[in-house]
């Protein structure tokens, strides 16, 4: 006789977020032509892979002008992800999100041509699983975060709110339910996957653990290679800022017990030579160090939104986008002062014009822009 075990306190949250997160999405998107809103900006790059390799059958996406300029086309969604490389028009964007996404989008593809529904790679059931696949991702990374906080010794309870504060009390929610096929959804899957497993790894070292998060460290690369930095973490989750070392050669290489133990009973910031008590070992971070992140966290993002949006001082384009300002106060009397003006190949109407790149940011955008990010930044 086959006896069911009772669902613990995080299993039932895990499963009324993914009921709720369900509901949400399908009520919002999966209804009328919502659906052709969900693909939008980067997200359009990333996914254009599958169809390309499973459909069309061109990497050059030619279909770019069939689907995004003609049958679904939205004016205020319009977005060029193809740039010119040797006269050869290519995707800008990394092929791992279309990794990540294949399975959901064999599966629409699949039912949908077994149906005999519109298999263009775009229709509503295309965008469903999708849908659907960031909701999978999401509750896996939840379900990932609370083995990590569970290796830490956090209660269960604290466990359950904390995994509901994740999900809907950060931008989370908002990439599950508006923006499913950006990468940060994805992502989360993948780096808390690799901080779990990176715990593991200190707490026991293995050259064959240590190829496990190389080869996951190159697929979340591969997603967006500004999650490399997730290998910052390291140090902290070693939990001794002197045994790090010794672990990693430990993982590759032949390291003495002894010399890795008389390390590991070192605790953080420990200057003494003195032997201390105890497996210092998977501790929960101290409060200078997670602080530490979050500093950095504050200033290195927020100085690159304002250089993003504001420019490089210097650099900036007058509202015809065509060159450096020249501003009066500086002497100028007029545009001549400044001299001819070079043909500039991302300005649509001068010479050498590309149309595969998309306008500059004119002085409206960017000020909306700016705004954008600063409503942001009050919210979170």
């Amino acid at each position: 006789m086959i006896t069911l075990r009772k669902p613990n306190l995080v299993e039932l949250t895990l499963s009324g977020m993914g009921i709720v997160l369900a509901w949400v999405c399908s009520n919002v998107y999966w209804g009328g032509e919502n659906y052709r809103t969900v693909l939008q900006s980067d997200a359009k790059g990333y996914y254009a892979y599958l169809p390309a390799v499973f459909i069309y059958h061109d990497l050059q996406f030619g279909f770019f002008e069939q689907m995004d300029r003609g049958k679904y086309y939205n004016p205020d969604l319009l977005y060029e992800y193809r740039i010119l490389f040797n006269g050869v028009s290519v995707n800008k964007y990394y092929c791992g999100m279309a990794v990540a996404q294949a399975p959901f989008f064999l599966a629409a593809h699949t039912i949908t041509k077994a149906t005999g529904g519109d298999a263009d790679g775009y229709s509503r059931l295309y965008v469903v699983f999708l849908h659907i696949g960031a909701i999978v991702h999401a509750l896996l990374g939840l379900w990932v975060l609370d083995k990590l906080l569970r290796a830490y010794g956090v209660p269960e309870r604290a466990r359950a709110v904390t995994l509901i504060g994740m999900a809907f009390g950060t931008h989370l929610f908002y990439y599950i339910l508006v923006a499913p096929g950006m990468s940060h959804v994805w992502s989360f899957l993948y780096c808390t996957l690799f901080l779990y497993l990176s715990h593991g790894y200190f707490r026991a070292p293995s050259g064959g653990r240590l190829v496990v998060l190389g080869v996951l460290l190159g697929f979340i690369m591969l997603i967006r290679p500004i999650n490399g930095l997730i290998l910052a973490s390291w140090p902290f989750l070693a939990g001794s800022t002197s045994a790090y070392p010794l672990q990693l050669q430990e993982g590759a290489f032949p390291v003495h017990p002894d010399t890795l133990a008389g390390h590991r009973r070192r605790p953080l910031g420990a200057r003494g030579k003195e032997p201390v008590r105890g497996d210092h070992m998977g501790r929960v971070l101290p409060a200078d160090h997670l602080l530490l992140f979050g500093l950095v966290e504050l200033v290195v993002r927020r100085q690159l939104q304002w250089a993003a949006v504001c420019g490089v001082p210097g650099a900036v384009r007058d509202p015809a986008g065509r060159g450096p300002r020249c501003d009066p106060e500086d002497g100028a009397t007029d545009r001549s002062a400044c001299g001819p003006v070079p043909a500039d190949p991302l300005v649509p109407g001068t010479d050498d014009a590309d149309p595969l790149l998309p306008d500059p940011l004119r002085g409206d955008d960017q000020r909306a822009l700016l705004g954008g990010f600063l409503r942001l930044d009050q919210l979170s």
